[in-house]
């Protein structure tokens, strides 16, 4: 009996030991064979993340790269040197945009789909297919970008239109798809990349983060690239990867990115742990049963339990966390997949702040302003409240940047963007746009709080900068828009707080808020400048003139040339509207020197039929500053043999204030050549008496404001007498303009003014009626009178 027991015994001791063993070893194995599928889930997880991010990134450098070109499309002076073929202008323009926004490539392509201007000849690139068909996309569309390669490099593209008002040709400008770009991505991903071609046979490394010598094993591992999404593993020298390929612009893409991982050495870490686990095998099977029986129901069930865990964090849950305390294998394994699985999820949550913040600030970016603006509607129009919305920008922030340098420039920006914050509640938002724009989203406000809160700012924003010695003033405008005021959607309130920052620009003023209809003026503005060149030709343009009469004679002497402009799709636009948009956008010595060319035709053509009238014409301010304007009259009037006598230029008070040295200086060199000078609408200015002096003029025109109700009693009176006084003590002649009545007729005569001018006399008539009138005033006795 004691030996049945024994034996039976020790059958149970073996049948235990070999359960125990069998046990063991399905624990092992089934350790390794969970551990490597885990760690190959986490691997694949991992890079379709890191794609998910890759393609985002990439996203951003597209936007980023179309939001710059969107700018320089639209600037005044591109679409002239585009529209009259002016290729250095457009590639010193091409380069100095590219150096501000990091492209290494500039192109501007005119509508025959020929590159007219670049940074960088490129030919075999415009030969290629994919180049025609992106231009095929441009002329479909507003935008289009390619990722395409030529002579052994690749270059991220993006192109846009560039319309004047009709398309005139694309710009294209792209970012080096190179070495550093990969490894710049790499530190963003944590994934080797490598860009390869995938219409070339074989494959070829375009940039890439492995080592030179790793390249021909990839190409051998590849063969050719594999569809995207597709997971394979690949063999590069003694190291096992797990890959992922990404076309760069969908299935027709010509370059691919290919992510890769090491699986051998994210399996590194275990090997160890197999060897520990194998000798505890063997140790427990020389224990006892109850040992073997012990340490298997110490070791399977936590094993178990870190598989399941492993699953979960397979499946993206990181909130796992594992509760095995013991100093044991069991417990390396568990504190090193707790830690595995925190890495992990901190890298994940890196990647999305990358992804939705500025960089250089922390801030929000546009992305995530936008979806935060959208949840702010989203909400307001659940709880019916409003809320205003402000885009910010710093006054002359490229001066700052050119005279203290882009060092002390990102010091501003990341300055302002802590003020900001300072001054926000915590449901509000503050965005970097780019450049020098902030964006504020001023939750559950209405238009006249965000509007005081804006004037409040004054204090905070306008305080120097102090760095290193040196305090750098500050100022901004800011442009306001409400929900559901304004716009109803986000897209419409960011554009609409644009405009009104643009109007704020404008008129100089710290804050603007959006007036309704003005999306449709910012249009019109930018018609008024595209459509001048076909107005010159088209005759939309034309010249009206308004006689001056000599107070003691009656006789008229001069004629004053108005530019009126008819235009096909807004109709009759006033002078006042579009002659300072011209100003600003640099485009007013085009329309001068149209001016000056016809009037100047027209009085030679007045002279040959026996009518010989002087001619008056206006100057702006941009004139002034235009050295090459009196070399260009002088040519003109010899053309047409017209003395420069009989020529006299009007300029305002104020047009001489915006560069007083290179003003007069124009204005001495046009007084040198003949011109006579006047200045016009004397009074409204804000020059001195001395400035006055300095200016080579033969007469002053008081402003019509004096004379429309002038009045023998009245203030106007007092200070037209003593404007007519100053300019004769000064030896110059005055002109009236603004007479529309007899009564002020009679007194300017009285007060020994000169020269009348305004619609008692006449109004501006068109060339052929006011040759019409002067030739009545000729027929009967030479002189204009009035009733008494």
């Amino acid at each position: 009996m004691p030996r049945r027991a024994d034996s039976l015994l020790h059958k149970i001791i073996v049948l235990l030991l070999a359960a125990l063993g069998v046990c063991q070893a399905a624990t092992l194995v089934a350790v390794l064979l969970v551990t490597r599928h885990d760690v190959r889930t986490d691997i694949e997880r991992e890079l379709a993340l890191s794609e998910a991010v890759f393609a985002r990134l990439f996203e951003r450098r597209y936007l980023r790269l179309a939001e710059s070109l969107q700018v320089l499309a639209a600037d005044f002076g591109f679409k002239r040197a585009a529209a009259s073929g002016d290729a250095p202008t457009i590639v010193s323009a091409l380069e100095n945009h590219g150096a501000r926004a990091g492209a290494g490539l500039g192109i501007f392509v005119d509508v025959d789909g020929q590159p007219l201007a670049t940074t960088r000849a490129l030919p075999e690139l415009y030969a290629g297919t994919q180049w025609s068909e992106m231009l095929a996309t441009l002329d479909r569309s507003d935008l289009a970008a390619r990722t395409l390669h030529a002579q052994g490099q690749a270059w991220q593209l993006v192109g846009v239109p560039v319309r004047a008002p009709e398309r005139i040709g694309w710009l294209v400008m792209g970012f080096a798809v190179d070495d550093a770009l990969a490894r710049e991505l790499t530190a963003l991903t944590g994934r080797e990349i490598a860009f390869v071609t995938r219409d070339a046979t074989p494959t070829r490394v375009l940039a890439s983060t492995l080592p030179p010598q790793r390249h021909a094993a990839l190409v051998a591992a590849l063969g050719r690239p594999a569809p995207a999404a597709e997971l394979r593993e690949l063999r590069l020298g003694d190291a096992d990867h797990l890959s992922r390929s990404h076309p760069l612009d969908g299935a027709a893409s010509v370059v691919q990115a290919v992510l890769m991982e090491s699986l051998s050495a994210a399996l590194a870490p275990y090997h160890k742990l197999a060897l520990e686990l194998a000798a505890l095998f063997l140790v427990t099977l020389v224990l006892a049963c109850l040992g073997a029986v012990v340490l298997a129901r110490g070791i399977t069930r936590p094993v178990a339990r870190l598989a399941r865990a492993a699953r979960r964090i397979g499946e993206g849950d990181y909130a796992v966390r594992f509760d095995i305390e013991s100093d044991d294998e069991v417990g390396h394994l568990a504190r090193a997949l707790d830690t595995m699985q925190a890495e992990i999820a901190e890298r994940e949550r890196r990647l999305v702040h990358q992804a939705q913040h500025d960089e250089l600030t922390g801030l929000p970016n546009r992305w995530l302003a936008s979806d935060r603006l959208t949840l702010a509607v989203n909400r307001a129009r659940r709880e019916g409240s409003s809320f205003t919305v402000a885009q910010l920008d710093l006054s002359r922030f490229k001066h700052i940047n050119d005279t203290f340098g882009h060092h002390v420039g990102d010091v501003v920006l990341e300055e302002i963007g802590r003020r900001l914050v300072t001054r926000l509640r915590r449901s509000d938002t503050v965005a970097r746009l780019g450049g020098d724009d902030f964006f504020l989203i001023l939750e559950r406000t209405t238009l006249a709080d965000g509007e005081h809160f804006i004037e409040t700012l004054r204090a905070t924003l306008t305080r120097p900068v102090e760095l290193d010695g040196m305090r750098v003033s500050l100022d901004f405008h800011a442009g306001v828009a409400a929900y559901p005021l304004h716009a109803e959607d986000g897209t419409g309130l960011m554009r609409r707080a644009e405009i009104a920052l643009y109007d704020a620009k404008s008129s100089r003023r710290r804050r603007v808020t959006y007036a309704v209809g003005r999306d449709d003026h910012h249009l019109r503005q930018i018609a008024v400048v595209s459509d001048l060149p076909r107005a010159m030709s088209h005759g939309e343009l034309s010249l009206h003139y308004q006689p001056k009469v000599d107070l003691g004679s009656g006789e008229p002497f001069q004629a004053e040339a108005l530019v009126r402009w008819m235009h096909p799709t807004f109709g009759f636009m006033p002078p006042d509207e579009f002659i300072g948009v011209l100003e600003e956008s640099g485009h007013i010595s085009t329309l001068t020197r149209w001016v000056f060319t016809n009037a100047v035709q027209q009085c030679r053509a007045w002279r040959a039929r026996g009518l010989d009238i002087a001619l008056s014409l206006n100057l702006s301010a941009m004139d002034l500053l235009d050295e090459s304007l009196p070399g260009f009259f002088a040519e003109e009037l010899a053309r047409a043999g017209l003395p420069s006598e009989r020529i006299t230029l009007e300029i305002t008070e104020s047009a001489v204030m915006r560069d007083p040295e290179l003003a007069l200086g124009v204005l001495g060199d046009l007084r040198a050549r003949g011109f006579r000078l006047s200045i016009d609408d004397f009074g409204t200015g804000y020059s001195s008496l001395a400035q006055l002096k300095r200016m080579p003029v033969s007469e002053l025109k008081v402003d019509k404001s004096f004379v429309l109700d002038l009045r023998a009693d009245g203030d106007d009176a007092t200070i037209v007498r003593s404007t007519i006084e100053l300019a004769h003590g000064m030896g110059l002649a005055v002109t009236a303009e603004g007479v529309e009545t007899p009564a002020a007729y009679r007194l300017l005569t009285s007060y020994g003014c000169d020269r009348a001018q305004g619609f008692l006399i006449s109004r501006p008539l068109p060339a052929a009626q006011f040759e019409a009138w002067l030739v009545a005033i000729r027929d009967a006795d030479g002189a204009f009178t009035v009733a008494a």
